[in-house]
């Protein structure tokens, strides 16, 4: 795992797919920043920020009293928040964190953004336990992911070019640690008040080469797991060229988010 987030490129490669040919006129960024409460005074904590995507599309609506730490396991993903953002560098305290030890005061942090990560962290109950002493009494833990099905077609795409591939095992293993299905009764044990917000989307994918990379992006997920060997890729390659502007192939997408809020007391 920590291969696979050593650099942005793969993160990069499965975030250009969804927002390439997601058909929501609604970009990601701009509808997880309306679930996020704006009030002033605001100490913001993002866990695994990736590329920083969120205040890159965000920048214009960021308030200025808002004091934001931006985090990340890995120093590599974070030079990469840190690059795309140089415009704002000001703006944000950089730190290398991982959610299962956040070296930060307990009661001290409003709002904990996690987007598209606690399935990931090595031990979620602790890394939510981390959570819950930072934040504030009423502080807010937003934390996205996505449900079963989602992608489906990918997996029945790679399962018929090859029905013995890993696909399956890697996405929906490690979206089932953490996922819109089992996300409120995991996020319960933690936090009171639990409300699901789901972002309707489909993919319609015009550029076979994206479908390849992103899957490409998926090898090492899981330590020395491939879901497209080397040998496998021109093959693959021609296997999905078929798929053009005349003839797209159709993803569809399960996403969405929870705000758990701890008590207010």
């Amino acid at each position: 795992m920590s291969k696979q987030y050593a650099n942005a490129g793969n993160f990069n490669a499965r975030v250009y797919l969804h927002a390439a040919f997601g058909t929501n006129p609604q970009p990601w960024p701009h509808w997880v920043w309306e679930q996020i409460p704006s009030m002033p005074n605001r100490h913001i904590l993002e866990l695994g920020s990736g590329n920083g995507m969120l205040w890159l599309a965000n920048a214009d609506l960021i308030p200025e009293e808002w004091t934001i730490t931006l985090s990340d396991f890995s120093p590599g993903m974070l030079q990469a928040a840190q690059k795309s953002l140089a415009a704002l560098q000001d703006r944000f305290d950089w730190r290398v964190i991982d959610a299962i030890n956040i070296p930060l005061h307990d009661a001290s942090v409003d709002i904990v953004i996690a987007n598209h990560m606690l399935y990931h962290v090595s031990d979620l109950d602790r890394a939510l336990a981390e959570i819950h002493r930072v934040l504030k009494p009423g502080g807010l833990l937003v934390a996205s992911t996505v449900g079963s099905g989602n992608m489906r077609e990918v997996a029945e795409l790679v399962l018929a070019f090859n029905p013995s591939s890993s696909y399956p095992e890697i996405a929906y293993g490690i979206q089932s640690r953490f996922s819109l299905d089992n996300g409120a009764s995991l996020l319960g044990t933690h936090f009171d008040t639990i409300d699901l917000r789901l972002y309707p989307n489909t993919l319609i994918v015009t550029d076979p080469h994206a479908i390849l990379r992103y899957l490409l992006s998926c090898n090492g997920l899981f330590e020395g797991i491939h879901v497209l060997a080397p040998e496998d890729i021109d093959r693959f390659s021609a296997y999905v060229n078929h798929i053009n502007e005349n003839s797209p192939f159709t993803i569809t997408t399960s996403t969405g988010l929870f705000l758990a809020r701890k008590a207010n007391k």
